[in-house]
This record gives structure tokens, C-alpha cells and sequence, in this order.
């Protein structure tokens, strides 16, 4: 229920969010400052996926799908392309009016696992951006051409409410990165 009522109690202008509860299909309310943005849940594209999450699986990776509508009514999925069934996914689609504008993929390299380091990337306009952090609870930074254009944070008094500002310059991408750092902190348990 908090994440389908949650309002902000910070004024900035941060991009904020509540997300407790993992797994199921509730919505969740987004924010800049206290300005509803929009709002997203997560989604399944067969019944049986959120029966094997709930059960099974434990830790909510599989089958994950987010829905976002965003103010002005902009509609943007990120849909899973798995290509083995008992794999975790490690590959979203972005797709807005049934075209696909980008695309988000984990980096569970070798290089990562050394540094304990989680890492994704967004590839979108001919760019691709790289969320990174160092485990849970930590900062995640955002680079474009190994320069920091974003931060996130999860809040040290509510564990689930979650922080995201953007470097001044870099405005015009504030929705798109946020929704990824949302699929970020789902998917690393951030």
C-alpha cells in the first residue's frame, strides 16, 4: 500500500520514488520533487511467470517487465527478451508505440564480479549510458563517455524510497534515465 500511496516529503527537485514490495502488479508513483511525474508497475506476460516468481523463484529477478505512463500520457515499456527459459534476463527491449527506442542490457562481466560492482547499460540515440554500484545501498552513478551525468541513492531512513537527480546539461534524458534506474534497483536489489 505505501508504494501506491507514497507522497515525498523532501522539497527538492529530485526524481523520487517508493519501491517496497517487488513482485507484484501494483502501481507505483513517480516524483520530481513533489510533482507526480507518472507512475509504473511491473508485469508479466504469462499468469504462471508471477506464480513461479511469488513461489519459486524468491528474489524477483525472472520475468521482469516494467510499464511506465508518464505525465501527457507517454507510455514506455521495458519488455524482457529472454532466450532460455531458466536464465535469468539480461536483455529489455525499450518500446513506445509498439516501436522499439532502445535498449538495456545487465553487465555481469568478469571485471564487475572482481570489483563487487553491478553494472547496466542503456543504448539509446546511437549512445550508451552505464549505471554502476558497488552493492547494495550504494550510490549508483550514471556515465556518458566516462563522465557522471547522474547519481541515485536509495534514503538512509526509508529503506525504500529511492532518490535520482540528473547533472545540469543532461535534463532532456531525466525521464529515460530514471525508468532505467528503476529496472537497475529491480534487478540488482538495490
Amino acid at each position: 500500500k505505501r508504494d501506491s500511496t507514497y507522497k515525498p516529503k523532501q522539497i527538492d527537485k529530485k526524481w523520487n520514488t517508493y519501491l517496497g514490495e517487488r513482485y507484484s502488479t501494483g502501481k507505483k508513483l513517480l516524483y520530481k520533487g513533489t510533482q507526480r511525474k507518472g507512475e509504473y508497475h511491473r508485469f508479466y506476460q504469462h499468469w504462471w511467470q508471477h506464480l513461479f516468481n511469488e513461489v519459486i523463484e524468491g528474489d524477483g529477478k525472472w520475468y521482469m517487465n516494467l510499464s511506465f505512463e508518464l505525465q501527457g500520457g507517454n507510455k514506455i515499456k521495458f519488455i524482457e527478451q529472454k532466450k532460455k527459459k531458466l536464465r535469468f534476463n539480461e536483455t529489455w527491449h525499450i518500446v513506445q508505440y509498439d516501436q522499439i527506442i532502445g535498449k538495456v542490457k545487465t553487465d555481469y562481466s568478469m571485471k564487475n564480479a572482481a570489483k563487487l560492482q553491478e553494472g547496466l547499460t542503456l543504448e539509446m540515440n546511437d549512445k550508451v549510458y552505464y549505471f554502476k554500484s558497488f552493492g547494495i545501498g550504494s550510490k549508483t552513478e550514471v556515465l556518458l563517455d566516462k563522465k557522471v551525468i547522474a547519481k541515485g541513492k536509495r534514503s538512509d531512513s526509508l529503506r525504500s524510497e529511492y532518490y535520482f537527480e540528473i547533472i545540469e546539461g543532461y535534463e532532456e534524458l531525466e525521464p529515460m534515465l530514471m525508468m532505467t534506474y528503476i529496472l537497475f534497483n529491480y534487478v540488482h536489489k538495490q
